[in-house]
């Protein structure tokens, strides 16, 4: 199949700023990555894997990483007590968490869950698990520091018939300054395991994260589309952010494109809508919001996509539109919000530009 126009651009777009590698860890970026899954009540097969594959993509993108499989509670503990430290030292610029595994909200919380946990009341949670709070309460804004926080921990029934949680998956709750908070799903819903070697979030969170030059936002963009398209709906992965600066894993050399550029990129972007904006393929769609998350026409093509997927609910365990509605992200809601306004002003627009 021929190579798209826009994929050609785009690449040597990328060859004319130029990439750069990250390399070998110079101290600037940390990572403690976590995946438990070897639970006594109510075992995962893939948070092990996860962890493993996200700690040799951020050992490559230039982190010192911690990584522990299995965590018992002592251990977990101990990891987010010595990870607290090391953000404290001024040299550290970026640090990431990264968890796989079982976690719940209690009376508005969230507790991850170590492997050697047996809960059998909200009590055990408190006393057994680990308080996402603790690890938080590092995070400093005034220090300059960047922080992201992925929490792949909203699988259903983790406490196996032991014991009923009153709600599901992880609460809601605000991304400190300079940080970015991503969850595998919407807060109080439920995330998949997928069913190759990976949890569904963390293999597309591994493709995108990897992209050279992605910026963190318009990646977790990407996966949330790809999440969607996957569960047809069913999982919505969710983001609170409050980032000031544009953070790549792995950063490109920063350079002012061409004005030149800047049209070519715009005509490509324009020439895939044409194509795709009368289409009522979900894929097609969610295709073009992959190759363009923060486009000109991006909002366009996001309303739609949000429609397509609506009417094409998932069978059996799929939730009804309404539902769907409300656990979809903040960013999404603000764009049906501003629909009225912003679509026509864009519709008005993209008349003029794509005659």
């Amino acid at each position: 199949m021929p190579v798209p126009i826009w994929v050609k651009f785009l690449a040597g777009l990328l060859l004319i700023i130029g990439w750069q590698p990250v390399g070998a860890s110079t101290g600037d970026r940390v990572a403690l990555v976590i995946g438990n899954g070897s639970y006594r009540q109510a075992p995962l097969p893939n948070p092990a894997r996860d962890a493993t594959a996200m700690s040799d993509l951020l050992t490559k993108a230039g982190f010192d990483v911690n990584l522990r499989v299995d965590a018992k509670r002592d251990q977990l503990v101990d990891a987010v007590a010595a990870f607290g430290h090391r953000l404290r030292d001024p040299k550290v610029k970026l640090a990431i968490f990264y968890y796989a595994g079982h976690g719940v909200q209690l009376d508005w919380r969230n507790y991850l869950i170590p492997v050697d946990s047996v809960v059998r009341s909200a009590d055990d949670i408190r006393k057994q698990a680990v308080d996402l709070s603790e690890l938080l309460r590092y995070m400093h804004p005034a220090d300059g520091k960047t922080h992201l926080v992925i929490l792949d921990a909203c699988r259903d029934n983790p406490f196996a018939n032991q014991f009923k949680l009153t709600q599901k998956g992880l609460s809601q709750f605000d991304a400190p300054a300079r940080s970015l908070l991503a969850y595998a799903t919407a807060p109080g819903r439920v995330a998949y395991d997928g069913e190759g070697g990976n949890g569904l979030y963390t293999t597309h969170l591994l493709q995108e994260l990897a992209v050279h030059g992605a910026r963190l936002e318009d990646a977790f963009k990407r996966i949330r589309i790809k999440v969607r398209l996957a569960s047809k709906g069913r999982q919505i992965p969710w983001e609170s952010t409050s980032l000031e600066d544009d953070v790549a894993l792995f950063p490109i050399v920063q350079a002012l494109p061409s004005q030149r550029d800047l049209d070519g990129a715009l005509e490509a972007e324009l020439k895939q809508w044409r194509l795709v904006r009368r289409s009522s393929d979900a894929d097609q769609l969610g295709a073009f919001l992959t190759a363009f998350p923060s486009g000109h026409v991006s909002e366009l093509a996001l309303a739609r996509f949000n429609r397509l997927l609506a009417q094409d609910p998932a069978p059996d365990s799929a939730p009804s539109e309404s539902e769907t509605s409300a656990a979809a992200p903040v960013a999404e809601r603000t764009i049906g919000c501003r629909a009225g306004d912003a679509l026509s002003h864009l519709q008005r627009r993209l008349q003029r530009l794509c005659r």
